[in-house]
């Protein structure tokens, strides 16, 4: 992979020297503020694109799913490794800080998504277990990669978290599916945890027809969730699903829609910018075989804006996304 090109500021204008000219003192100049966020997450980017190739080359297969930023300008990033659910933490330089697998031997765990708390605090969620079993599953660890509790979610099915976002009070949400009542009928699972990992209330919402929600973003007092869901009789390929909630027990459902036509579509990663919700995912429209990654943009009161389809011949899709 090329490196990222380094940028030099121009050299200042040349001054022309007069014999009268007097020596003036060299003020020191106050340093640049610069937004730290928008270079950090470039930087961040570029070093995440090396990760797969680094554990590659260590013979162990670490997929990255998941990742966020540490207040240290470093990242936190999840996924699995031999089995176990997988947490390892980097530097601002991408040097490795500490790495964890977590998990119980024999059984197969997954860590899908993280976030940082205001104070500090790692909270990561996946599932364990075999998949006609699987529980949710979430783990918080401080910065130094002590564990400090985990939290599981069951029911009648399986469960699995595939996304979580945290609120500025460092309680959080996590989302995901519940195969309840059957693995054909799932539905979204909705989960508000405090701080500690106490379970404050739960839900599971969608169509009964294999839905499942990926990701959350909190919007003030309520939050918003994405996914896919399926309605009988209107096709037979999944559809993007947005929906906002209110954070309270139980939730209130201010809307819930399926953005979609007859082809594929689902929602993957979430962005709140003003009054615009940012959805990225993927679709197999127009031509129903190839994949492309898809952006779209919704009003926060569901009115759908625009939507945008990236990609070539073969399979591309979008898995995450950042602000600047």
């Amino acid at each position: 992979m090329q490196s990222p090109t380094k940028l030099e500021s121009p050299m200042p204008p040349t001054r022309r020297k007069t014999s009268k000219a007097k020596p003036k003192s060299k003020k020191k100049s106050a340093p640049e503020k610069r937004p730290r966020r928008a270079v950090d997450d470039l930087d961040a980017m570029t070093r995440l694109q090396k990760l797969g190739s680094r554990f590659v080359q260590e013979g162990s297969l670490a997929p990255v799913l998941g990742v966020t930023g540490t207040v240290d300008g470093g990242f936190v990033a999840v996924g699995r490794t031999t089995g176990n659910g997988w947490v390892v933490r980097y530097n601002q330089l991408g040097a490795q800080v500490w790495a964890l697998s977590l998990g119980s031997p024999n059984v197969p765990e997954t860590l899908r998504d993280v976030v940082v708390t205001a104070e500090g605090h790692v909270v990561a969620v996946g599932d364990a277990g075999l998949a006609e079993s699987a529980t949710g599953w979430v783990v918080a660890l401080d910065l130094s990669g002590k564990l400090l509790w985990q939290q599981f979610d069951d029911g009648s099915g399986p469960h699995r978290f595939h996304g979580i976002a945290h609120a500025g009070d460092n309680s959080f949400v996590a989302v995901g599916q519940a195969d309840e009542p059957g693995p054909e009928l799932a539905q979204g699972r909705v989960v508000r945890f405090a701080a500690d990992g106490t379970v404050l209330w739960s839900k599971n919402l969608g169509f009964q027809s294999n839905d499942s929600l990926r990701a959350a973003v909190f919007y003030g007092e309520q939050f918003f969730v994405a996914g896919l869901g399926f309605t009988s009789g209107k096709d037979g390929d999944a559809d993007g699903w947005l929906a906002r909630l209110v954070d309270q027990a139980p939730p209130q459902i201010v809307w819930s829609q399926l953005m979609g036509g007859s082809y594929y579509q689902s929602f993957q990663r979430l962005l709140v910018s003003g009054v615009y919700l940012y959805a990225v995912g993927d679709t197999n429209a127009p031509n129903g075989t190839s994949y492309d990654g898809m952006l779209t943009a919704v009003k926060s009161d569901g009115t759908p804006a625009w939507t945008q389809v990236y990609g070539g011949p073969k399979d591309d899709r979008f898995a995450g996304a950042t602000s600047f």
